[in-house]
């Protein structure tokens, strides 16, 4: 939270740029994050299988920071 850009709203967050916990990554391949559910997060693992498996359709363009 420390280094992400957010507002506090009445329901909660807005996460407008996000910056991961490395540490706090548990999963393989795919997460989301408490503070903003509706985002789904790949790890560079799952990037690197869709890229060797061929598959079209997804849009690697924006990098989330990991600290």
């Amino acid at each position: 939270m420390d280094k992400s850009i957010y507002r506090v709203v009445e329901r909660g967050l807005i996460v407008e740029k996000p910056v991961l916990i490395n540490s706090k990554i548990t999963d393989e391949y795919l997460f989301s994050i408490e503070e903003d559910i509706s985002r789904v997060f790949v790890t560079e693992k799952f990037k690197e299988r869709v890229e060797d498996a061929g598959l079209l359709g997804f849009d690697f363009s924006v990098e989330i920071p990991v600290d």
